[in-house]
């Protein structure tokens, strides 16, 4: 993927084989002694977070509020851990998680993608557990995805 930050253009292109980190592209290179540190073992099994947001949509892929992603971004590792359902109605069923940093960040990490301290997301819960929206959190940084109507 490729986005513009403070005026710079960014592109991190990263290679999957057999579920692991094959090759990683990135480009402008980043000094990794102002991260925390980050193995090849950390990266073992990971997805990325274009992969993380498109499993998130149905309901039966994070194993009824439970599951465990292991997510690498090019640059920090993380895991999103889903705990059981808090809130579960005849209408929505909202599964919340926290963001469990492991390596490749700075001591003060502002970015709401790679260090929320509060994840939720809510299904429909009477059409087939129909993704509805996704709400993250860190600081003042509030993120809001949305299921939209065509």
């Amino acid at each position: 993927y490729s986005y513009k930050r403070k005026e710079k253009n960014k592109y991190i292109e990263i290679v999957y084989k057999d579920n692991n980190v094959e090759k990683i592209t990135i480009t402008p290179k980043y000094d990794k002694s102002k991260l925390t540190p980050l193995t090849e073992e950390m990266l073992e099994g990971t997805i990325d977070p274009p992969t993380f947001f498109l499993s998130i949509l149905k309901y039966k892929n994070i194993n009824n509020c439970q599951k465990t992603f292991k997510v690498f971004d090019g640059k920090r590792r993380y895991d999103v851990k889903f705990n059981k359902s808090n809130t579960a109605s005849d209408t929505v069923i909202e599964c919340e998680a926290r963001q469990i940093k492991l390596g490749g960040y700075k001591n003060q990490e502002n970015d709401v993608f790679a260090a929320s301290d509060f994840i939720k997301i809510v299904y429909d819960n009477k059409k087939d557990n129909k993704f509805i929206r996704y709400e993250a959190k860190n600081g003042s940084i509030n993120i809001l995805i949305e299921e939209t109507k065509n």
